[in-house]
């Protein structure tokens, strides 16, 4: 019995090796449903766009005390450290923009601050198996 492993091309993209990000981040649960969240994000990201600092908002709305200190930063990190839908706001996103996430965490505006040079990425699927030989 021999074992087999079968590779597909699922996409093929440019995008940054890491990115510089600040986030707000508003949970959800027991204080804030996932609504009210989405609600508090859209008036937020209003404010964000009337030229309010985004430092300042992160400051006084994030629930991430930990970056909320620092202006909402989360410094430099590559791709797939992250949890998936915010991995994939901050690397699809441009310097400059402003996105929002929804994760198990609850919703998140993004700030992409840098981004370093765009490499090419391989997105394959991969299927793992045995093959039985037939006498």
């Amino acid at each position: 019995m021999a074992r087999i492993k079968i590779a597909r091309l699922i996409a093929v993209g440019d995008r940054p090796d890491s990115v510089h990000v600040r986030h707000i981040l508003l949970s959800t649960g027991k204080t804030r449903t996932l609504d009210a969240a989405k609600h508090q994000a859209d008036s937020l990201i209003k404010i964000i766009k009337s030229g309010t600092p985004f430092a300042t908002l992160a400051m006084a709305n994030s629930d991430d005390q930990g970056s909320a200190k620092i202006g909402g930063d989360l410094g430099w990190f590559p791709e797939g450290k992250m949890v998936v839908p915010f991995n994939n706001a901050c690397f699809t996103g441009k310097k400059g923009d402003i996105k929002t996430a929804e994760t198990t965490f609850g919703i998140h505006i993004i700030e992409i601050l840098a981004q370093s040079k765009d490499t090419r990425k391989y997105i394959l699927d991969t299927l793992t198996g045995k093959l039985h030989r037939a006498l």
